[in-house]
């Protein structure tokens, strides 16, 4: 049966993540989901409106009451805990007025917001929400044609300016059916369900993919890098398994795994190894190793498994004496004449 292709955007806190799926069923109970693409946009979410909302109060208190909000701990906290209710509350008004009791120096504050100066405000996060979306897109190719759904979780897609430029840019209607706690926690629960081997569920593949590229150096011991090579692509299928050939080598050696462009904010290296256990015949003599690099499941590097190849002597057998029918011949007669003896 023919998949059908959805996107999910997730606008959460501080952050904004999309992920492209398909989802798929063969003939019987078989089912299953595939990641196409994800990418997201860092430092982008809920508490961006929040902050430029703090930033606009903050300017009209200080060109109307000459306070200066930034100065002053307990005024700034008070500002970004109206500015929280504030934000709500223009998800379902235009307009919203706001009054703050003793906020700097025994004084009270009051104003207010139309809902279009927020939004004109916030156009430019509004911008850099749209690129990971835009890069999903672009890197499966999907129109909003091909999309089943375009499913939005998060608290920050409830803003209206929010789900406005969202179905502008894909050109198709959100949907909200899915709450995000309550997916995460079943899917979490049938995740498990289906590792443990105490539990009999349905048939479901789930095939992930991950996002960077991985490659891998090795070395000697205590020294420098030798080389590096390209283990696992960017996209690359989760769980995968690939194969490493080192030929001669005379020690033991490290490998290490680490991320060829690590996303903002993560540290590059993934895992270091060591590859010992050299036959004490053997040190010294250049031997072949296989590696086994694995990307279980989890996402996570190891090794799954490391031979040492060792090609031994091939020992020459002794030539085989082949004799001819006359001579076969021969010896059956003295047989005989020999049995016809011991007769007389």
């Amino acid at each position: 049966i023919g998949g059908h292709q959805s996107i999910f955007i997730d606008v959460g806190h501080s952050s904004v993540n999309v992920c492209a799926v398909e989802f798929w069923r063969k003939t019987g109970r078989v089912a299953g989901l595939k990641v196409l693409s994800t990418a997201s946009a860092p430092g982008i979410g809920g508490r961006s409106f929040s902050q430029i909302l703090f930033k606009y109060f903050a300017e009209q208190i200080k060109s109307k009451y000459k306070l200066d909000v930034s100065t002053n701990q307990k005024a700034m906290s008070k500002l970004a805990r109206t500015c929280e209710k504030i934000k709500t509350n223009l998800t379902a008004n235009n307009k919203v007025p706001f009054g703050i009791e003793y906020l700097m120096n025994d004084q009270d504050v009051s104003g207010s917001i139309d809902r279009k100066d927020f939004e004109s405000a916030a156009q430019p996060i509004l911008t850099q929400m749209m690129v990971p979306i835009k890069k999903v897109l672009e890197e499966t190719g999907l129109t909003a044609s091909d999309l089943s759904t375009v499913e939005a979780v998060g608290g920050g897609c409830r803003i209206p300016c929010v789900k406005k430029a969202i179905k502008e840019f894909v050109g198709k209607e959100l949907s909200f059916h899915c709450d995000a706690d309550e997916s995460c926690a079943k899917g979490l629960v049938l995740q498990a369900a289906m590792l443990s081997p105490s539990f009999r569920t349905r048939e479901y593949q789930v095939v992930d993919i991950c996002q960077q590229a991985i490659e891998v150096a090795w070395g000697p011991m205590n020294g420098d890098e030798e080389d590096k090579t390209l283990v696992f692509g960017a996209k690359n299928s989760i769980p995968s398994t690939k194969l490493i050939s080192f030929n001669e080598r005379t020690q033991p050696f490290r490998l290490s795994a680490r991320y060829v462009q690590p996303p903002p904010g993560v540290a590059a290296e993934l895992a270091n190894f060591t590859v010992t256990g050299f036959p004490k015949k053997l040190v010294g003599e250049k031997a072949k190793v296989k590696v086994w690099m694995k990307l279980n499941i989890h996402g996570t590097v190891e090794i799954a498994n490391a031979q040492l190849v060792e090609t031994l002597p091939v020992e020459e057998e002794p030539a085989m004496e082949v004799e001819t029918p006359d001579e076969t011949k021969k010896e059956e007669e003295k047989k005989e004449e020999a049995k016809k003896d011991e007769a007389k």
